[in-house]
């Protein structure tokens, strides 16, 4: 009789189980299922940057996206989190979208619109902001011209700039921090940089060009501390 007892509870046990493992696979099935896919006109790889509201913290954000699919990519680079983007519905050109991080670190999930703009570029609306994202080049990130690679100083900041890991451009140093730079934009003698991240204390956005072989930077700080035309001679 135990045994006959104990088989039976074993054979309810193995029957809830399956039932319930049955019961997730068709949600996470549904959810999938009612996911919006990703249009053509959203595809390729954007990046662009903003300041978290109420903050003087920047953000560069990079988001991957293939039309048709139901999934995409998305980065902080700054911060060092990578996640999914993940569709939910399209209205009026609009695309919503929700991030999902599985080790978050300084990255928290939060939903975003994405748009095309006029200009082809994409608009991404968040907590109240908008910002502009880039489109990056099919072969990958944007990377520097060759004018700009190489080791700057002057007047106590330096710069060291080339293209060693993909979707960064070196680093700056600047009373007494050494921080990151990403590159947002790149043309043939010039390129917009980020810089930021938890432990830089001077971030914002840097422009950088170069004329007559000096190069020339202008500097948009996120907390409102900007510097116009700083100029220093490549190092040796």
């Amino acid at each position: 009789m135990v045994s006959r007892n104990g088989c039976l509870w074993a054979t309810a046990l193995s029957v809830t189980l399956f039932v319930c493992y049955l019961a997730v696979l068709l949600i996470a099935a549904a959810n999938y299922a009612f996911r919006a896919s990703i249009p053509v006109e959203f595809s390729g790889s954007w990046i662009g940057s903003g300041v978290y509201p109420g903050t003087s913290q920047l953000y560069t954000v990079r988001i991957s996206l293939q039309g048709g699919r139901r999934s995409g990519e998305v980065e902080y680079p700054l911060h060092f989190c990578r996640g999914t983007i993940i569709p939910r519905r399209l209205s009026n050109g609009g695309l919503s979208v929700g991030q999902r991080f599985a080790q978050p670190n300084s990255c928290a999930d939060r939903d975003m619109e994405l748009s095309i703009r006029d200009d082809g570029r994409l608009s991404l609306s968040r907590d109240g902001e908008v910002i502009t994202l880039n489109r990056e080049p099919a072969e990958g990130s944007f990377r520097l011209p060759e004018s700009l690679v190489g080791k700057w100083a002057a007047d106590g900041m330096d710069f060291i700039l080339d293209n060693k890991t993909t979707g960064l451009a070196g680093t700056v140093g600047w009373e007494a921090d050494r921080c990151i730079l990403v590159p947002i934009a790149a043309g043939d003698d010039s390129a917009i940089l980020t810089v930021g991240g938890n432990s830089c204390r001077r971030q914002g956005i840097w422009s950088l060009t170069v004329r007559d072989g000096r190069l020339v930077a202008d500097f948009k700080g996120a907390d409102g501390r900007n510097i116009d035309g700083w100029s220093a001679p490549r190092k040796r």
